[in-house]
């Protein structure tokens, strides 16, 4: 006979006692099974002891998968009638750093192999679990300054932080980008709050969107966000793998363009020009030599809006709006400037007996 086995009944063999004692003929002792005859957990009788035909074994024989932790606790349950009544239970394992608890599991053999869960772990926020239900389960941090996880989370995807969202000098209220992204406000540089998971897309709301659009003078809003204050994009989507302390994105926009038109002003003759500019960049403010003045010397320009009184001179535009520039002039010395009647706005000279020694609008003296 094999040893470990034995065919006659509930007894003594090569391998010891595989029955209890506590009953004449009692049940299998834990560890073991047989495949005929009753196994009762508390025999009564000699009819609940094994019968002479069964065929027992012992569950440390059963063939193991590959991957098998070794050293742990064989048992099985009553009724002890099939090797699907045998348990293992893997021994101790240190718990793994970033888990927070490890559970041995106890494995039923299925008839035709173990399985390999031995252990489970858990985790709590800011780490997920890299591999579970297994012999060497492990968890990681989630990555640097994305500390949120949701426990028990399973992959760095579950790993979250809020994305700061500046509004590049707009001002109106946001609308939340979906219901997982909720905005919301934090304190100074007029800025609010986007969550995104790592390395997942992540929605951000439009700035032109209808009731929740930004607005500032001299600007228009693109409806996106970049990593720049200068940017253009229309783009609502990110994923995000930044480790930085603090990720900021910026509502994106650009600079409006206007038009400043130049004429000659009254009394002065010229076709008028015009300028293209854009608000808060630079430009040169043109020349007078395309306009004249009978009897009078160009002095710069007047502005509808804005000052910009210098020719040739360079200036950043801060109108919002498109303007004219008229040409100024002073008389000559010996003219004076007429201020009302047909020629009004006109340098005519100064009358008989009366003198104008230099350039400007004033009256002729005696």
């Amino acid at each position: 006979m094999t040893a470990g086995y034995y065919n006659t009944g509930c007894g003594t063999n090569a391998t010891g006692s595989v029955c209890s004692t506590s009953y004449s003929g009692g049940e299998i002792s834990s560890g073991y099974y047989c495949t005929a005859g009753a196994k009762k957990a508390n025999p009564t009788s000699a009819s609940d002891s094994v019968s002479s035909s069964a065929s027992c074994g012992a569950c440390s024989g059963l063939s193991t998968p590959t991957g098998w932790v070794s050293g742990g606790t064989y048992s099985s349950v009553s009724v002890r009638n099939a090797n699907t009544k045998c348990r293992y239970v893997a021994p101790d394992l240190t718990k793994p750093s970033n888990c927070a608890t490890i559970t041995k599991n106890t494995l039923s053999y299925n008839g035709t192999t173990w399985p390999t869960n031995f252990y489970t772990v858990t985790t709590t926020s800011g780490n997920y679990i890299t591999s579970n239900n297994n012999g060497a389960p492990t968890c990681s941090a989630c990555p640097t300054n994305w500390g949120n996880s949701a426990a028990n989370s399973t992959a760095n995807t579950a790993c979250y932080r809020n994305i700061v969202l500046n509004k590049n000098g707009g001002s109106g209220t946001l609308a939340a980008a979906n219901t997982t992204n909720v905005i919301g406000a934090t304190t100074g540089n007029n800025n609010d709050t986007v969550r995104c998971y790592y390395n997942t897309a992540c929605a951000f709301p439009s700035t032109t969107a209808s009731g929740h659009a930004l607005s500032q003078s001299g600007y228009t809003f693109k409806g996106g966000w970049g990593t720049g204050s200068t940017c253009s994009a229309t783009t609502t989507s990110f994923t995000i793998t930044d480790t930085a302390a603090t990720v900021t994105y910026y509502a994106c926009k650009s600079a409006n363009p206007y038009t400043i038109t130049y004429t000659a002003g009254t009394g002065g003759s010229g076709s008028n020009q015009t300028q293209s500019v854009t608000f808060n960049a630079s430009f040169t403010t043109k020349a007078s030599n395309t306009f004249s003045k009978s009897n009078a010397t160009f002095a710069g320009w007047s502005a509808s809006s804005g000052s910009y009184p210098n020719a040739n001179t360079q200036y950043t535009y801060t109108t919002a709006s498109n303007i004219t520039l008229t040409a100024t002039w002073n008389c000559n010395a010996g003219y004076y400037l007429v201020s009302s009647g047909t020629n009004a706005g006109t340098c005519q000279p100064c009358a008989a007996g009366y003198y104008k020694g230099s350039a400007g609008n004033g009256a002729c003296s005696a």
